[in-house]
This record gives C-alpha cells, structure tokens and sequence, in this order.
C-alpha cells in the first residue's frame, strides 16, 4: 500500500468517525491492514484447499528446537547486489 492509498484509508475512517459509525477509539488503517493481512496469511497456511497454498515456499525441516515462530516456511535469501546491478 503506497502513501496516498494510506491517506485515503485514514480519510475514511476519519469520516466514519465523525459520523459516529465507528467508535473514537477505532484503530488506524495502518492496523486495520496488518490485522487483515495477518488473518490472510493464516487462512492460506492453514487451508490446503486455498489457491494460494500451493504457491507457498517448502516447508523447511531442523534438527534443532528453537524459539515458535510464525510459519515453519523456507524463505529463500535475496542477493540485493544482483537484484540492483543485473
């Protein structure tokens, strides 16, 4: 989401706010995304029947315990200088 899409988010739910069809307490549309975006994510992890599932990196197996983490996934490193000078 660019700036002014964000900008346009908070107008609305300032508006909504004066017209007292959301509480002065709502939370920004900065939170309102995250939120949203994690519920999302969760939805494609947990559903093997979602479209997107598939398109899911491999699941990545350890030998060792450490900490939880959000998603057991195998996220490939990106090599910035290639991405830049290619």
């Amino acid at each position: 989401m660019d700036a002014d899409e964000r900008g346009v988010l908070e107008r609305i739910i300032r508006k909504l706010v004066r017209f007292c069809y959301l509480p002065s307490s709502a939370a920004r549309g900065e939170v309102l995304c995250n939120k949203a975006d994690s519920i999302l994510f969760a939805c494609i992890l947990n559903n093997f029947c979602n479209a997107l599932h598939k398109l899911l990196p491999m699941i990545r197996t350890t030998r060792y315990s450490m900490g939880t983490r959000s998603h057991n996934r195998e996220l490939h490193v990106l090599d910035y200088l290639s991405k830049t000078f290619s």
